[in-house]
């Protein structure tokens, strides 16, 4: 007896759509723990959503010594460990739904080349997301002497994860509105 629904038989759009909603679910429940791990560090100048940007070594380098002094260094750490669910879950959310969004639009046109540019821009931003956590990591075990390489390369990926993911949202904004544009002329008929 064969099974009533496979792979093959589910179509694409509906198994895109349960990754998206699988990222939304892991980004949202990680995410608030992730959230709630940060607040009990007391980053200095930090906001919800992470530590502020800043290319000026020993801005950092003091931040790192106050959370040293606090004794909150160590939780810091776990932080950029367990942000590792916040990655994958807007890998896959954006992703998934930036792919839905570009699929809906005609083949060919700018509207093609802007979903294309929008799912790699959900690709790119966790990758620089990763780096980001990987290299704060490394700046925490270099404590109280972190390379300036490394801090610049922090930076270069805080500063990549946020322009990314400006771009994939405002990208994945004209993708929808041009999906509801082309919806509403065709229900208009």
């Amino acid at each position: 007896m064969k099974p009533l629904v496979t792979l093959r038989t589910v179509p694409r759009t509906v198994f895109v759509g349960a990754w998206c909603v699988a990222g939304f679910l892991v980004m949202m429940v990680g995410g608030s723990f992730t959230e709630a791990l940060f607040s009990r560090v007391g980053y200095p100048g930090a906001g919800w959503g992470g530590v502020p940007v800043t290319f000026d070594l020993a801005s950092k380098r003091a931040a790192l010594d106050h959370l040293a002094a606090k004794g909150t260094l160590d939780l810091f750490g776990w932080v950029q460990v367990v942000d590792i669910t916040i990655i994958i879950g807007t890998l896959l959310c954006f992703t998934a739904l930036s792919v839905l969004a570009w699929r809906a639009q005609p083949p060919g046109g700018w509207l093609d080349r802007l979903g294309r540019r929008t799912t790699a821009a959900f690709v790119l931003a966790p990758i620089a997301d990763a780096v980001e956590n990987l290299t704060a990591l490394v700046l925490i075990a270099g404590q109280p002497q972190p390379l300036s390489v490394l801090s610049l390369a922090n930076s270069l990926a805080t500063l990549a994860k946020a322009v990314l993911f400006i771009g994939g949202w405002v990208g994945l904004a004209g993708l929808l509105l041009a999906t509801a544009r082309r919806a509403a002329a065709r229900f208009a008929r």
